[in-house]
């Protein structure tokens, strides 16, 4: 007469799987941004790129976007040849640090001396710097990185970072234009 009820056992839900899933990515890529903004507080870099000549494992790993780029002189035979710029973090913005990675190829070994970094409105040069890059050299695929921070008093509107990199003898490597934005 007493039929014992089967106990039907309660499936989760997907749903509540796939939410419990989101809300843990979600959690972890905030972690990481955290401490992102926290290393660049402190001038601490994220990853260090100083021996590596990789073009593809380099566009893996950096976080970098490609801004458009021209050469000084479109007319140059300049012997590092630029195959990508990466810039992280991109666009750029105003008092905040940025890095430059050139990617490219040195038709010769090159001896370093300087990258002169301008910032330009239209012409008229509003920042320049000097980097010594003495005892440094560039040899087939090689990279090049450089740190350029838009002065922070630079009103809104379109700007150049001119990138001169120098050989011992004073004479470009290459040279890049870089066009920005800044809102």
């Amino acid at each position: 007469k007493y039929k014992k009820k089967k106990k039907k056992k309660k499936k989760k839900s997907t749903f509540l799987k796939k939410e419990i899933t989101q809300s843990t990515m979600k959690a972890a890529f905030l972690l990481v941004l955290l401490v992102a903004a926290v290393a660049a507080e402190e001038a601490v870099p994220l990853f260090s790129l100083d021996n590596f000549n990789d073009p593809e494992a380099l566009r893996a790993i950096a976080t970098a976007q490609e801004p458009t780029y021209t050469l000084c002189d479109a007319n140059a035979a300049y012997p590092f040849a630029v195959e990508n710029l990466l810039v992280q973090p991109f666009p750029l913005q105003k008092g905040k640090p940025a890095t430059m990675i050139l990617v490219g190829r040195a038709a010769s070994t090159i001896n370093l001396k300087q990258i002169k970094v301008t910032t330009k409105v239209q012409t008229v040069s509003i920042n320049t710097r000097y980097i010594s890059e003495a005892g440094k050299s560039l040899t087939g695929t090689a990279r090049l990185s450089v740190d350029v921070t838009i002065p922070s008093y630079a009103p809104a509107g379109s700007y150049t970072i001119q990138l001169d990199i120098q050989d011992i003898t004073g004479a470009e490597a290459t040279c890049l234009n870089i066009p920005i934005t800044l809102s």
